[in-house]
């Protein structure tokens, strides 16, 4: 796998709506390299602040859309 493909399927990937051979082959790949290591680490920040966010929007009363 190349690293723009795994780039791009990270999403799936972590949502984990990938077929299993697709799975196996994302992970065979980011075990490997540390670059997309370090994506996969950065997409995870980024979506857990995304959903932090979103929670106190929600708890102060504010709308998320």
């Amino acid at each position: 796998m190349e690293c723009q493909e795994f780039r791009k399927a990270i999403p799936e990937f972590v949502n984990m709506r990938l077929r299993y051979d697709k799975m196996a082959e994302c992970l065979s790949h980011v075990k490997s390299c540390p670059s997309c290591r370090d994506e996969l680490e950065i997409y995870f920040i980024v979506e857990r602040g995304i959903k932090d966010n979103e929670a106190m929007n929600v708890l102060r009363g504010h709308s998320t859309e």
